[in-house]
């Protein structure tokens, strides 16, 4: 348990003999104005960190996370829970210019606030094989979503069951708060928000979005706004690739405005969508069965999704979601699974 910061400031290497199930950061003192507190903080580009479950962080006003790495570092294989936020920089990591990889992000309590629990910001910052989920929040003003990425990638991570609600004016995502940026390979599903994106909110310009599957997301609410899936706001701009955006539902109760499921785009807000299906098509997912609550958004063998995609720069060095080969085949599929049918032992008789 720590009652004041730790900060590695020269190359350092923290790693967990036994791993996140039995060695845990926990912050000291009950939440409240006052108590913030930056936990840990990786002050070099060379120091990580490993192995830890890292509990009760708390960030407040203008102070970062519960994990700090400003100019750089790695953090793996880390479990972040019971994070509260008041700040969009992150309850639970805040990730300038590292990377954060095969991490999990889970049962985050209400708070009221604005933030996120993983905060990701400069063109070099990487997020990879993260699972962020679990969150229930509730904010004054502008509430973001589970993930705000500011720059850098995030690829090849779940972002599912979050909630996130706001009192007042202000943008809001249930999943991804996306102000510039590459998403990829990623499920955005079962997020929740109260105005806004219920999977994606677009509010910069050439923001990217390649092979997701933004599915079964909602926006409910009394004000005007709501997209279930994918809205690119005002002045926003996104490119869309190879994206499967279906079964969102806006929920709205709000009776003039119009009912926005999967996709919208607002004012002079603008996109290009490649190889896409922007909701309307079933892409017939391995299980979709939403009234027993199960679920499997790998592609069946008749999708019409397999082969539909655009080849683009990386994807042949790439992996999908299970960690097969991003292409098989000739050509890419749609969504965050690629379909392996027919992978498998060749046997040739002559």
């Amino acid at each position: 348990m720590i009652d004041a910061p730790a900060v590695f400031g020269k190359a350092s290497e923290i790693v967990s003999v036994e791993g996140p199930e039995k060695t845990e950061i926990v912050r000291a003192g009950e939440f409240g104005k006052g108590t913030r507190m930056q936990m840990v903080t990786l002050g070099t580009a060379d120091t990580s960190l490993s192995g830890f479950t890292v509990r009760n962080g708390y960030g407040e006003e203008t102070a970062f996370g519960a994990l700090v790495c400003n100019v750089g570092g790695t953090v793996s294989n880390c479990v972040f829970t019971a994070a509260k936020t008041a700040t969009y920089y992150g309850g639970a990591v805040y990730n300038g210019n590292g990377l954060v990889t095969h991490c999990v992000f889970t049962n985050m309590p209400e708070v009221i606030g604005t933030g996120s629990q993983y905060y990701q910001f400069g063109d070099a910052a990487r997020g990879e094989w993260l699972v962020i989920g679990g969150t229930h929040h509730q904010g004054n003003f502008y509430t973001y979503g589970a993930v705000t990425l500011y720059g850098g990638v995030l690829r090849n991570s779940v972002i599912t069951n979050n909630l996130y609600v706001r009192r007042g004016n202000g943008a809001t995502a249930g999943g991804v708060y996306l102000e510039k940026g590459r998403l990829e390979n990623c499920l955005i599903a079962h997020n929740l928000c109260g105005s806004g994106g219920g999977g994606i909110r677009v509010l910069g310009k050439n923001c990217e979005i390649v092979n997701c599957t933004v599915v079964s997301n909602s926006c409910v609410g009394t004000d005007p706004g709501h997209v279930g899936g994918i809205a690119i706001s005002d002045n926003a701009s996104a490119s869309i690739l190879n994206t499967i955006v279906w079964n969102n539902k806006d929920d709205s109760t709000v009776a003039t405005d119009s009912t926005y499921d999967d996709f919208y785009v607002f004012g002079s807000g603008s996109f290009s969508a490649t190889t896409s299906l922007l909701g309307g098509t079933d892409p017939k997912f391995v299980k979709f069965a939403p009234e027993a609550g199960l679920y499997n958004h790998r592609l069946r063998s008749d999708s019409p999704a397999i082969n539909a995609g655009t080849l683009y720069e990386g994807c042949r060095e790439a992996v999908d979601l299970d960690g097969n080969p991003r292409l098989y085949g000739s050509r890419i599929d749609l969504g965050c699974y690629e379909n392996q049918v027919g992978k498998g032992l060749i046997i040739i008789l002559e």
